[in-house]
């Protein structure tokens, strides 16, 4: 129940983004592809900016500079967004929209513990608005038509292993920082003695596989389920428009 407490003012800035994000989405649907990509591409530069700004504050806050690279998921997507509109592939676009904004809701909705308690400073600000800049990117380009999913078997299964893939790179950049400079580095999360005090969710996991980096399988289970919904959701809209 404390955790809760902790966490529900934090609904003021959810109900304040979805309003955002709303206005966007309908007043600016009927307006050129030039537009709205002009559109998606000022979120971008305000997700890197108030990026920057998270990390000025948790290095003020004595984090060393070593953890402090780019490389979280969510960190990474704020490159990797901007990067998926240009280029328009679709194995980018694939990765950002099942993996990327799922991760950065994720982040919001069961946020770390150094983003509580201070709900209006620049610092849970910053957090918050470029996790939901990533999710709202995301969803934007899915509601103007700019970007459909395609759901498939072979797909989930090629995501996930890339994920993982990439959380072992993660763990082995962790423990490689840890051992040759002694510093905390715990990119993706892969650390339990790092993660589990400050996340109740990662504690949850790492009771259920009390081992770094194979204590994060569950949350394959969450990105299936975000799958399915999806899923879901495309087949009936086909089924309504039919």
């Amino acid at each position: 129940m404390e955790k809760l407490l902790e966490i529900m003012p934090l609904l003021y800035l959810d109900l304040g983004a979805i309003i955002i994000f709303c206005t966007f989405l309908v007043f600016l649907r009927k307006r050129s592809e030039k537009i709205k990509k002009r559109c998606l591409y000022g979120i971008c530069c305000i997700n890197l900016l108030f990026l920057i700004i998270n990390d000025f504050y948790l290095y003020q806050d004595g984090a060393n500079l070593l953890t402090l690279m780019p490389l979280q998921l969510c960190n990474i997507a704020v490159f990797l967004v901007p990067t998926a509109i240009i280029l328009n592939k679709r194995p980018i676009l694939d990765f950002v929209f099942y993996i990327s904004a799922p991760g950065a809701l994720g982040a919001l909705i069961v946020p770390s513990s150094d983003f509580l308690g201070s709900t209006f400073s620049l610092k849970t600000i910053s957090f918050f608005t470029f996790h939901f800049g990533i999710a709202a990117i995301t969803f934007l380009l899915v509601g103007w038509g700019m970007y459909k999913p395609a759901l498939t078997i072979k797909k989930a299964f090629k995501l996930s292993i890339g994920i993982f893939a990439l959380a072992i790179v993660m763990h082995l950049l962790n423990l490689g920082l840890e051992k040759e400079f002694h510093v905390e580095a715990n990119y993706f999360f892969t650390i339990i003695k790092y993660s589990a005090p400050r996340n109740p969710l990662f504690q949850l996991f790492s009771k259920i596989i009390p081992y770094n980096l194979f204590y994060l399988l569950p949350l394959l289970l969450v990105v299936y389920a975000y799958m399915l919904i999806i899923y879901g959701l495309s087949r009936l809209k086909l089924k309504c428009i039919k």
